[in-house]
């Protein structure tokens, strides 16, 4: 055949830039464990999102360890400990101790302390004259009023700076047990597999280590603990789905092909398929998520029926020639298997492409991946066929027959209407399952289920080391930090009025880092201190040194232009927290948190209303943008439906043709009648995983279409496809990651019923 010729040249130069690619790649590969893929975009405006993803990478690298025990000195100890080894890890950063960053913190904000005062500090400079300011000033230097100092007497003569800077900083939380907390940051690859198992072990082994030493127990809190666990499970669901496909399918081959020689065409097919897939996702993305190479290994089960159709009817247009007919009907044979191979794969590479219509990344990449890997091996099979069957290959011909005969005999029995009663039955039960009952759950927790213990030992870090709703907060998005300002106290105004809220509960930088204008107004006030006639003065002439206030009113003097701004304060609590603060040119993004417990969802609908605040519950907004993700995948799901109807026609120039779609529709409707039957949930991975029903079904159909003239022998090809497409695929409903499930369960059960509609398309199509 004269097309072969080109197929072949395009096979070869991919084969070789694959392997050329594959060589360069190997020393850089990345396995991606990022959940981030799996949330929906939003619909913010760029600098926001810049912001959020910001704020979200920074949390992604950082690592809480909370040591708890029933001995301070123990507990301390290992605090140390955990410190210094932790120090000696590659590409780990170790936090300062909440100490040490206090004292670097109070620190830096002496420059400020002129323009900081607390609101009390403000009123009460307002309400005193200078005279009794000084006179309680001296009263207290010799009584017994236990305040903490920060600065020495010469710079703080008043202790209000002391006071004003120690107000900032977090109170110890109360504990029946002595805990200390060590904070880590990992500078590349938190969410890198590579990367991840190398710190995950290192981590384990001194964590254990010191546990079992000085029993302590060591709680961890960090998205890196749950992604390196995701990755790891994913590892055994990828070890679980390949090896029992692999099985699975080499046995099927040996049972029905009689020979080793039937598994070099299909593994051929799929290692050439999943490289050329594997080489293209990374060179275009840098990495590949892992979610998509659990994917791309239920591969195995499509393009596995590329090679089993080629050997049944590659074989029987062989056997043509052998038994000396003409050399026109084995042509035709085989222009036959080429068309049906051809449509086979259209069909499936529309299911999978609509996938690239999600705004969900991984599932975009998944659609890039599975395109590539099905091309190449439709490609390898076309190419290599012949090769393979250059001695004939003699196929069972006792229990696989026998059983697809007694299939077609049980459906002889139903006659052609009641057949059709059924369909229609089987369609309207679907439909309502799917429109009225709607068995539906779009939480996001179909995300990943992670393991108990590691949700424990995030529990209990949160409840010890913050304070603060980790999946709400507040974003202010204001076009200059004089409009933030604004915004936040308009925020604080809105607060006050609800019943049950108060501004305590919401904290920001704005909170302690009063605006220009009211910090050039307590620099201003503080002239009663530290002006020529002010209380310093009077003061300094109590202790007989009337010259000495002269130092601290140059500071004062020096100060005047000095302001704290919420740039600098971020930056100087990096360490400490995440950043709540980015500016990108003109524009101002901050966050405001809110401490647990708060019910701050009485704020959504108030704040939707007001331009430069938006009220976020993570929770909430992805499951609302789930539901809207499901509704535009089924609508693209009945888009696809429509193109491969139109295809279906235009092949076969007669309407009759689109009924090849009743095939998969009708498994896809048994979904949603089992998920109402059994009382399961379906959400948007399962409608996604219908685009695959919607391929294998049309694989079946297109076969019992174009090979019709060979019914008996078309008919056992597909029921061993179907085979091994629901080993492959039954082995995903096994996975401990309730994406992947989903998918695994859609398939199980639309490719079973794939199965069992071509059979009943083939008796309604049959002639009379």
């Amino acid at each position: 055949m004269a097309y072969l010729r080109i197929w072949r040249s395009l096979f070869f130069a991919l084969f070789i830039g694959t392997l050329a690619l594959g060589v360069y790649i190997v020393p850089s590969v990345k396995i991606d464990t990022d959940l981030a893929g799996l949330s929906p975009g939003s619909e913010q405006a760029e600098h926001t999102k810049f912001a959020i993803d910001a704020l979200r990478q920074n949390i992604e690298k950082r690592v809480i360890l909370l040591v708890s025990g029933n001995d301070e000195d123990t507990v301390a100890e290992v605090q140390a400990q955990l410190s210094s080894r932790l120090s000696g890890l590659n590409n780990i950063k170790v936090t300062p101790d909440n100490d040490k960053l206090a004292t670097e913190l109070l620190s830096k904000l002496s420059l400020y302390r002129f323009a900081l005062l607390s609101k009390e500090q403000q009123q009460r400079l307002s309400q005193v004259s200078a005279q009794t300011l000084a006179e309680q000033a001296h009263k207290g230097l010799y009584g017994l009023s236990g305040q903490t100092r920060l600065y020495p007497f010469s710079k703080d003569p008043f202790g209000w700076h002391s006071k004003t800077l120690l107000s900032l900083l977090p109170t110890e939380k109360e504990s029946e047990t002595f805990s200390a907390v060590v904070g880590l940051s990992i500078n590349q690859g938190a969410l890198n597999m590579r990367a991840q198992q190398t710190l995950s072990t290192a981590l384990d082994s001194i964590i254990n280590t010191l546990s079992h030493d000085y029993d302590v127990r060591i709680d961890q809190s960090g998205i890196f603990f749950f992604a390196s666990d995701a990755a790891q499970r994913s590892k055994k669901d990828i070890g679980l789905i390949s090896t029992g496909s692999t099985i699975g399918v080499v046995l099927l081959l040996l049972f029905v092909f009689r020979s080793a020689r039937a598994l070099m065409l299909p593994v051929a097919s799929v290692l050439l398929g999943v490289s050329f897939a594997f080489v293209v996702s990374h060179s275009l993305y840098g990495q590949v998520h892992v979610l998509t190479i659990v994917f791309g290994a239920s591969l195995i089960g499509i393009v596995i029926d590329y090679s089993l159709h080629y050997f049944y009817h590659g074989a029987a247009a062989d056997n043509i020639e052998r038994r000396g007919l003409t050399s026109d009907a084995s042509d035709d044979e085989k222009n036959a298997l080429f068309r049906a191979l051809s449509l086979s794969l259209i069909t499936s590479m529309i299911g999978y492409a609509a996938l690239s219509f999600s705004s969900l990344q991984a599932l975009q990449k998944v659609a890039v991946f599975s395109c590539c890997g099905l091309f190449m091996a439709w490609l390898s099979v076309i190419c290599l066929g012949d090769f393979a069957l250059r001695q004939p290959l003699r196929t069972e011909q006792t229990l696989l027959p026998r059983i697809v005969n007694g299939i077609r005999r049980l459906i002889a029995l139903l006659s052609r209407n009641m057949l059709s009663a059924t369909i229609v039955l089987t369609l309207a039960l679907g439909a309502y399952s799917a429109l009225i009952a709607k068995p539906f759950n779009d939480s996001p927790r179909v995300f990943f289920k992670p393991d108990t213990s590691l949700l424990a030992s995030e529990q209990r870090v949160a409840q010890a080391a913050s304070d603060y709703e980790p999946g709400r907060y507040i974003v202010i998005d204001a076009r200059s930090i004089e409009e933030a300002y604004q915004r936040h106290q308009q925020l604080l105004n809105i607060v006050q009025q609800q019943d049950g809220l108060n501004t305590n509960q919401f904290t920001s930088l704005l909170n302690w880092v009063p605006s220009p204008k009211q910090q050039n107004l307590i620099y201003q006030a503080q002239t009663k201190l530290y002006g020529q006639d002010g209380a310093a003065t009077l003061l300094y002439k109590k202790l007989g040194k009337p010259t000495a206030a002269s130092n601290i009113q140059a500071e004062y003097r020096a100060a005047e232009s000095i302001r704290l701004t919420p740039n600098t304060a971020a930056k100087m609590l990096a360490d400490g927290l995440p950043p709540i603060w980015f500016e990108q040119g003109e524009q101002v993004v901050s966050f405001v948190l809110i401490e647990k417990g708060t019910q701050a969802d009485i704020l959504a609908p108030i704040l939707k209303e007001i331009d430069g605040l938006n009220y976020v519950n993570t929770l909430k907004s992805t499951e609302a943008a789930l539901a809207s993700q499901r509704v535009s995948a089924s609508k693209l799901l009945l888009l696809a439906y429509f193109l491969v109807a139109i295809l279906m026609v235009l092949r076969n120039r007669r309407i009759s043709a689109a009924s090849i779609t009743l095939v998969p529709l009708g498994a896809s409707a048994m979904l949603f009648s089992f998920a109402l039957a059994l009382g399961f949930e379906l959400n948007l991975f399962h409608v996604m995983a219908l685009f695959l029903v919607l391929g294998f079904g049309m694989d079946y159909g297109i076969f019992a279409n174009e090979m019709r003239s060979r019914s008996a022998t078309t008919l056992q090809a597909i029921s061993l496809s179907a085979l091994t497409s629901l080993l492959s695929f039954g082995l995903l409903a096994l996975s401990s990651i309730p994406v992947v499930a989903s998918f695994g369960i859609t398939l199980l059960i639309g490719n079973l019923f794939n199965l069992l509609g071509v059979f009943i398309y083939a008796r309604l199509t049959q002639p009379s």
